[in-house]
């Protein structure tokens, strides 16, 4: 159990860096470009009120088809979307228990504009977006899904990216550095110097220019977690044989 969650980052193939930009000023294939960074792979994301069930939202990244080698999700039932079908999603199991999903389950939801994606702290009323309906094609398990950097938590597909343009919200790019977590430092460096010389616009001053997270280099809450709970019910177990 203890090598569980570092066989998932191998599996995956978790990035090094995610940077999450919300300012048309920042030419994001910039950062793609920066010493260091070997790969990468962008997305956006749109976010949508799902309907049917007690107020909730959901975030759905999608892009151009991904690289085998960076951001590869461990499909445990069903498949992966088709890049072709605009509905088809792929969601990972945490959030499949949350909410009871499975493989072959519908998701409709109305989508947000970037606008009402703004105003979630003064409240914005219905969302004014188009309604689109989800299907659920594949449960997934994938290291870190959301974390400060905006991949998830479900996944769609470039069909969906092309399909809604004008719903989509903010720009994210994957990168996996040449030095892996020993390259951070460097390239923390860079986007924070170019998030210091970019005006925010509107989603920019909700979210801030931009954010920048380290998988690889941060500790997973979640992980940390499941260590507690394990550990914890270890010592249980040795006091009970004990006794």
């Amino acid at each position: 159990t203890a090598t569980a969650y570092d066989r998932l980052v191998a599996a995956t193939h978790l990035d090094d860096a995610r940077v999450l930009v919300f300012s048309d000023d920042i030419d994001v294939d910039r950062i793609a470009r920066f010493p260091g960074v070997t790969e990468s792979w962008q997305s956006q994301q749109v976010i949508g009120q799902l309907l049917g069930r007690e107020v909730a939202y959901l975030s759905v990244s999608s892009g151009p088809p991904r690289p085998d080698s960076i951001f590869s999700p461990v499909v445990l039932e069903g498949r992966a979307p088709r890049d072709d079908r605009a509905d088809e999603v792929l969601v990972p199991s945490v959030l499949a228990r949350e909410i009871g999903l499975r493989v072959g389950d519908r998701l409709p939801i109305k989508l947000l504009t970037p606008l009402e994606v703004t105003q979630f702290d003064t409240g914005f009323g219905e969302p004014d977006g188009p309604r689109v309906d989800l299907r659920v094609v594949g449960i997934a398990r994938v290291a870190r899904t959301w974390v400060g950097g905006g991949v998830g938590p479900v996944i769609g597909t470039p069909a969906l990216q092309r399909a809604y343009p004008d719903s989509q919200l903010g720009r994210n790019i994957l990168v996996r550095l040449a030095d892996g977590p020993a390259g951070v430092p460097a390239f923390d460096r860079r986007v924070r110097r170019l998030g210091d010389r970019a005006a925010s616009g509107d989603a920019g001053q909700e979210f801030g220019t931009l954010q920048a997270s380290y998988p690889t280099s941060e500790t997973d809450p979640e992980v940390t977690a499941a260590t507690s709970t394990l550990v914890g019910g270890q010592l249980v177990f040795n006091v009970l044989a004990l006794l």
